[in-house]
């Protein structure tokens, strides 16, 4: 697994032989991102999927503090998840603690072009990675 992206809220990740591609909400401190923090992660991340086309994707959210309202919800599917649901077959996502970001994930995930995905909901890490590499 290597680093290939870093930013004051998110890291991601490439596992090249397992072709997946990690995305993490490190920062705890998240609660202080701006929407044009989130959206200019979110545009890296489109980058490096359309470079490196991983077949599965780990979308860590577990430390995000940020609520994703409906707008962006919109936005997220038009500009992240049409460009990128005919890339990734298999997404995992770690939800938030928090119950109001809870919700506005599962809602990104109700738009229409991210349930192009096969989504599955994960409380930690290791369920989510086994999950997406078959392991049991």
């Amino acid at each position: 697994m290597i680093e290939i992206s870093k930013t004051k809220f998110s890291a991601m990740y490439w596992h090249e032989e397992l072709s997946l591609t990690e995305l993490h909400w490190t920062n705890q401190e998240s609660e202080e991102m701006k929407e044009k923090d989130y959206k200019e992660a979110l545009l890296t991340c489109l980058g490096l999927v359309q470079s490196y086309k991983p077949s599965s994707f780990l979308l860590n959210s577990e430390n995000i503090i940020f609520p994703i309202t409906t707008e962006l919800q919109e936005w997220v599917d038009e500009n992240i998840s049409l460009p990128t649901n005919t890339i990734i077959k298999k997404m995992a996502v770690i939800m938030p603690k928090t119950l109001i970001e809870q919700l506005s994930m599962e809602q990104v995930f109700d738009e229409k072009e991210a349930q192009k995905y096969e989504t599955q909901f994960f409380p930690n890490y290791q369920d989510a990675f086994n999950w997406l590499t078959n392991c049991n």
